[in-house]
């Protein structure tokens, strides 16, 4: 599924980042708001996931069809990173636990919220292999998205799963809340962002019922034209 305008919000998320991790020397550029590219990715990809696994839904090979897309787009750069990050490691003899690395090579590091400090420091790798493994984090986040997400789509009602959308959307902020810790660890974990993918999941499933019924819609497509004008004008203001 490509969508070309989304394209260029992908553009602006890769801008906001990397804005937050090398601008921040320059005040002008408001480096400490690039954090937000990492939840506009979210709630893309929660879109274009969600909206991807509604198309194929009622077809054969559900499961083989999506994630065998997953997989050839993600794993060879992933695990091509992953290798030349271990040699690294065990060239400078800080080659950290296999614990660690398990946890990126199996993507569950968004359910520890392991981050620099612990790589560099508890773990004993290499800085440049520390800083490399940080980013992995949003990735691993999504990707158990895809994998939880994929038999709640094809196996429940929509109202099963729009309720759960709904549930993930509350539950985010309250565990952000709840687990808040000075280090902010929690925000690197799939259970304290999952309300960006849970959105942008929930745009999706509006989106596929407007497909299905583009004239009943077109009152509520009035209203949101209008919430639109006044969201964006608001956002540049604040």
């Amino acid at each position: 599924m490509r969508i070309r305008e989304l394209d260029g919000l992908r553009g602006i998320a890769v801008l906001a980042v990397i804005d937050c991790h090398y601008m921040g020397w320059l005040p002008v550029t408001r480096a400490e708001y690039g954090w937000l590219g990492v939840d506009l990715f979210f709630v893309l990809s929660g879109f274009l996931i969600t909206s991807i696994l509604l198309g194929l839904r009622e077809k054969q090979h559900y499961f083989s069809v999506f994630y065998s897309r997953r997989a050839l787009r993600i794993f060879p750069p992933y695990f091509l990173g992953l290798a030349v990050y271990l040699v690294i490691a065990f060239a400078m003899k800080t080659p950290g636990s296999w614990k660690m690395w398990l946890s990126y090579i199996l993507y569950y590091a968004g359910l520890t919220g392991i981050q620099p400090n612990e790589l560099t420091g508890a773990m004993k790798v290499p800085m440049v292999v520390g800083f490399g493994l940080t980013v992995l984090w949003s990735l691993s986040v999504e990707e158990i998205y895809y994998t939880l997400w994929a038999p709640i789509v094809r196996f429940t009602q929509e109202k099963v799963f729009a309720s759960l959308l709904a549930a993930m959307l509350i539950a985010a902020p309250l565990l952000r809340w709840r687990l808040y810790t000075p280090a902010d660890h929690e925000i690197y974990t799939f259970y304290c962002r999952m309300d960006g993918l849970a959105f942008g999941s929930a745009v999706a499933l509006l989106v596929h019922h407007r497909r299905l019924a583009a004239r009943a819609w077109a009152g509520i497509d009035a209203v949101l034209v209008r919430a639109t004008v006044v969201v964006s004008v608001l956002t540049v203001i604040f």
